[in-house]
């Protein structure tokens, strides 16, 4: 059949059942989404509604939250003294804030306080059906105020109220709640002011049987009204929302589907006329002659060949866009951002990009076709990219990739990775070969090493660079004394002042330090409170006690943070002469050693010791270093638990209180005595810490007993070592505890150990 009667025939069908198709599925597909977009029309409207009642409910929700957390609010609970009241809030107040409803219920649902504002601000006294209908629901709204403030829509049987709604606390919103504080705006007055601005006709509606879709959903339900046009519903809470719109767009998409079908039959008619007379006039003759152009051009193998344009019709459009994509693919290859060779077995290039001459910084426009790609990658790089032998698959098999370093016109060295595969070109076998400048990622490796060194809140050398400075010293037999400084009990700091305040009292006793060593002594920050210093001997030790007198002295000077002052001190050990034959591990577990023994004589010390002593006394030892992690995970992981042991009164024979005492919930060997920990946490100073911790649970026993029975007057004591009360922080620490649990001092007893 030629070709003219299959395309007739073929248009024909099309065009028909394209005809039947639209006559079964345009009305259904067109009619649904003129309905979609309706309804984003609708969900639009209905947001711009539920933004506004946002906007109105948050100004109510503010007032209720700012209100029910005021401490004068939280202790008028206890008396109720109506006077007190209206100095903190009065009706004037509340009509200057558009509130028209004030309900103040205590813990039993009663009402404290309740009216309505007039438009003058006075007080209007509450209808009883609305005060029974707001108690009613006060039960439901205070068990969701329990998890704070929030808003809602309130429907009474007297009318409905935009309200917030929030739980009477104390300003830090902590302690039971002691009432429930409604503050509203009558709806029926806002809402022609926000019809009005939103241009919106739409009601609040009690939520009723007939279910509307929640807000959360962001759904609608639309429903046709009695007037021809759509009523919108969505759920809001308690109530639901209703627009009235009329439904413009799905009656004009309705007459547009009607049209769809003439301009159908209509384009498709010409359609047919037109291309049945390309087809015979001007198509069959010219495809032949671009097929032969086309064939040539694979021939050729060369992507910059082009075809002959020749007419202004649709051919010549045809050829156009061939020439485009043989456009584009030249853009494709020549536009790679990495250089990009193409060789054949020989090294020979057969093509490159302008990447490629960029990187080799060559001129503008020249060819490096016909050049020998080893004399810009090297001839020990040979092996690398011929490899003909291997499958076409050149990717995942060894040398697919490599680094290399191309030869610049000017004599510079670029380092690159190269990825090399195999292609077939035409009738060709060709390799391809990407190099990628590594340049900016060696220099970012440089940049990431220089990192790995430096300490980067304080600017300081870290642990590594430390170690690495130690070890060089110890190798080239240098006479160094090495300090190390550990900030006393610094989570109190941080607890006190709170983590970033703490870091920049870090940072503050950073630049002190820094300032009293002069070079070539070094500071290092090498752990989190944690400072190291290398300090030249020179045969002086005098003057290293009296350089570590006044490091201690500048570290215990106050630090300001904000409005308030901290007061920090830090143990430091001091190895004096390192250059005994140690290796740098037993020099920083001599200087822990040290550091150790300072702090169990007190906070803010100093110790000192020689190298030699260390490993003398020290052989056989435990390592300080391994018990210090051990004492402290544990601490972090809550393993120090409370044993309370009764205390009875000789005299009466009845229960007096309790001692705190601890013991260690060890996840391997279970419950431990005080014997197998405190000796070792006495000889590295962490006695301290666990002083403070079974205080911390005195203090909170001493505040359950009371909540149990609080007719039962029992003390709770905790022991205290001498490290403990010889610390600066001793006081400030039972202050601390005693304010934050709010602990009766008086059921309390700090008792010296021996």
């Amino acid at each position: 059949m030629p070709l003219r009667l299959k395309f007739f025939l073929s248009v024909v069908l099309t065009l028909t059942l394209v005809l039947l198709m639209a006559g079964f599925t345009s009305n259904y597909t067109t009619m649904q989404a003129f309905r979609n977009v309706e309804r984003r029309f609708f969900q639009q409207d209905m947001a711009r509604v539920q933004n506004r009642l946002d906007a109105e409910l948050q100004m109510l929700h503010h007032y209720a939250a700012d209100w029910g957390a005021w401490d004068s609010m939280y202790f008028f609970m206890d008396r109720k003294d109506r006077v007190r009241f209206d100095e903190m809030i009065d009706s004037a107040s509340l009509r200057a804030l558009d509130v028209d409803l004030l309900v103040l219920f205590d813990t039993n649902l009663l009402p404290v306080v309740a009216y309505t504002v007039g438009p003058e601000g006075e007080e209007e006294a509450l209808p009883p059906a609305l005060l029974e209908d707001l108690r009613r629901q006060a039960l439901l709204l205070s068990d969701r105020a329990s998890e704070g403030a929030f808003d809602d829509i309130l429907i009474t049987g007297d009318g409905a109220f935009l309200a917030g709604i929030s739980p009477v606390l104390t300003t830090y919103r902590t302690g039971p709640s002691r009432g429930l504080l409604i503050v509203g705006a009558l709806l029926q007055k806002r809402l022609p002011l926000m019809r009005e601005s939103l241009g919106t006709q739409f009601d609040i509606l009690p939520l009723s049987e007939d279910a509307a879709p929640e807000r959360s959903s962001e759904d609608i339900r639309i429903a046709p009204n009695e007037s021809g046009g759509a009523s919108v519903w969505q759920a809001r809470g308690s109530a639901v929302i209703r627009i009235d719109s009329p439904r413009t767009i799905y009656e004009k998409g309705r007459d547009a589907v009607m049209a769809s079908y003439l301009w159908i039959l209509l384009a498709g008619m010409g359609i047919l006329i037109v291309v049945t007379l390309l087809l015979e006039t001007f198509v069959l003759a010219r495809l032949k002659r671009l097929q032969t152009l086309s064939d040539k051009i694979a021939a050729e193998g060369m992507i910059e060949a082009r075809v002959p344009l020749e007419g202004k019709d649709e051919i010549t459009a045809l050829s156009r866009s061939y020439n485009t994509l043989l456009h584009t693919l030249e853009n494709l290859l020549m536009d790679i951002p990495d250089a990009f060779f193409l060789v054949d077995p020989e090294g020979v290039i057969v093509m490159s990009n302008e990447a490629a001459r960029a990187a080799l910084k060559q001129d503008d426009g020249a060819d490096l076709r016909g050049r020998d790609i080893a004399a810009f990658l090297g001839r020990e790089k040979l092996d690398f990219y011929r490899k003909f032998d291997e499958p076409a698959e050149v990717g995942a098999g060894e040398g697919s990739v490599f680094e290399a370093s191309l030869l610049r016109l000017d004599g510079a060295l670029v380092p690159v990775e190269v990825h090399r595969r195999r292609i077939e070109y035409g009738d060709r076998t060709l390799l391809l070969l990407l190099a990628r400048d590594l340049t900016e990622r060696k220099q970012f490796e440089e940049r990431l090493a220089q990192k790995a060194y430096f300490d980067a809140m304080t600017g300081l050398p870290n642990r590594h660079s430390f170690v690495r400075a130690l070890n060089r010293a110890l190798n080239a037999g240098d006479a160094l004394a090495v300090a190390v400084m550990n900030m006393d009990h610094f989570k109190l700091v941080n607890a006190q002042v709170g983590n970033l305040n703490g870091d920049r009292v870090l940072m503050i006793i950073a630049e002190r330090i820094r300032t009293l060593l002069e070079p070539p002594a070094q500071l290092y920050r090498t752990g989190g409170d944690e400072f190291a210093a290398l300090i030249p001997l020179a045969g002086r030790t005098e003057e290293i006690a009296s350089l570590m007198e006044r490091i201690r002295r500048t570290v215990a000077s106050p630090c300001p943070v904000g409005d308030d002052s901290v007061f920090p001190s830090a143990s430091i050990g001091v190895v004096l002469d390192i250059a005994d034959g140690m290796a740098s591990s037993e020099i920083m577990d001599a200087a822990l050693h040290a550091m150790a023994r300072a702090r169990k004589n007190g906070l803010g010390r100093i110790a000192y010791c020689r190298a030699g002593d260390v490993t003398a006394n020290g052989a056989g030892g435990e390592n300080i270093l391994t018990l210090q992690a051990e004492l402290h995970a544990a601490l972090d992981r809550d393993e120090f638990i409370p044993f309370f042991q009764p205390v009875y009164s000789i005299a009466s024979g009845r229960l007096s209180g309790f001692e705190t005492l601890s013991r260690w919930k060890h996840p391997q060997k279970g419950i431990l005595p005080p014997a197998a920990f405190i000796p070792q946490a006495e000889q590295t100073g962490f006695v301290a810490n666990l002083d403070t911790r079974m205080l911390e649970h005195a203090l909170d026993a001493v505040n359950t007993a009371r909540r149990l029975n609080p007719q039962l007057r029992l003390f709770f004591s905790s022991n205290a070592s001498s490290v403990f009360l010889r610390s600066a922080a001793a006081v400030e620490s039972v202050k601390f505890f005693l304010e934050s649990t709010g602990a009766d001092p008086t059921r309390f007893t700090l008792e010296v150990t021996e």
